[in-house]
């Protein structure tokens, strides 16, 4: 087992699932008490959460919480470093972003930041692999862009 928990070191590992409340946060709270169990340093990070109420994002808030009881090295950071993308609209990133520009960039930069906290990175899509962030510039693409695995 721990061969195989090698291979995960300092790897970020992407979930997706089409539609909301489909399991993408189960999966990501399973994974992480997993590899915390296994004595990996766990991380989370939820690059664009929509249907966000009250400054609020439900998803990442909660995994938040989660991953700093796993890692106290998560103390250190705030929810907007977890979720650096809220929006009010629960839509795709694409239509709930309305006029806000998103920088892919700046979430690459975000994602590497985090990784340093941590052995494993759990990051969570908003939406399935074709929802569109960007004008023809969908989940399957940013993935792609940030080097993850994905499940």
């Amino acid at each position: 087992m721990k061969k195989e928990l090698n291979y995960y070191m300092n790897k970020s590992l992407f979930i997706s699932a089409t539609n909301t409340d489909i399991g993408k946060t189960y999966a990501c709270e399973k994974f992480l008490r997993y590899f915390a169990k296994a004595g990996l340093k766990v991380g989370y990070f939820k690059p664009i959460e929509t249907g966000v109420l009250n400054n609020s994002p439900l998803d990442g808030m909660k995994m938040f919480e989660l991953v700093k009881k796993l890692n106290p090295n998560f103390l250190k950071l705030t929810i907007n470093d977890i979720v650096p993308y809220q929006f009010t609209l629960p839509a795709s990133p694409y239509v709930a972003k309305g006029n806000t520009f998103l920088d892919i960039d700046f979430l690459i930069e975000k994602k590497e930041y985090l990784q340093t906290f941590c052995d494993v990175l759990i990051i969570e899509g908003a939406g399935g692999l074709f929802v569109p962030i960007k004008k023809d510039f969908f989940m399957i693409d940013f993935i792609k862009e940030l080097g993850a695995k994905t499940f």
